[in-house]
């Protein structure tokens, strides 16, 4: 992992789930656009798939040169062991945390890994559930665990800091 202050995970954007979050095509295109924009930022990122076997492979596609895609059967991602190791290692790091179901997958992840002392930032228009409901009351419990709400703009213009990064104009174009 490289030496930055975030590591980006995208939790289950697995087709077969995508298939009933509302609004997918919104969400996805978000995804699709900060995932572009932090492998051109060289930004740490794991990718998820619950029970790949079951719901199919991860829509999103790290480079072959980052390959850190991994399957899970828990809800929580940080029951994963290689997942948790790897995380571990960099707790100094704040975790982005993206995917679907908000209510379920994304908010196990993220409240394991507050409690286990990571800072939490959830990118929340790149979260999903199949209902609005259980989004709309899931980010008011994010925010009753005192975790932090962001968008993916924000993300990333924290990331580039200024207009002098090398790529700043091609992440300024993806996310037109």
């Amino acid at each position: 992992m490289s030496k930055s202050a975030k590591i980006y995970l995208f939790i289950d954007f697995q087709e077969r789930l995508l298939k009933v979050i509302d609004p997918k095509q919104l969400i996805l295109s978000k995804v699709q656009k900060l995932f572009a924009s932090i492998e051109l930022l060289e930004e740490n990122y794991l990718i998820t798939e619950h029970c790949p076997d079951k719901l199919g492979k991860s829509v999103i596609d790290g480079s072959s040169s980052k390959p850190y895609t991994y399957a899970k059967k828990s809800f929580s991602c940080y029951q994963n062991p290689e997942i948790k190791t790897l995380l571990d290692a960099h707790k100094e790091k704040k975790v982005c945390i993206s995917g679907v179901e908000a209510h379920i997958c994304v908010y196990l992840t993220a409240i394991e890994l507050k409690n286990a002392g990571f800072k939490v930032e959830i990118i929340a228009d790149c979260i999903g559930s199949r209902e609005d409901i259980n989004k709309s009351l899931i980010m008011q419990r994010f925010l009753q665990e005192n975790m932090k709400i962001t968008t993916m703009e924000t993300c990333l213009f924290e990331s580039l800091e200024d207009i002098s990064h090398p790529n700043f104009k091609q992440i300024i174009q993806l996310i037109k």
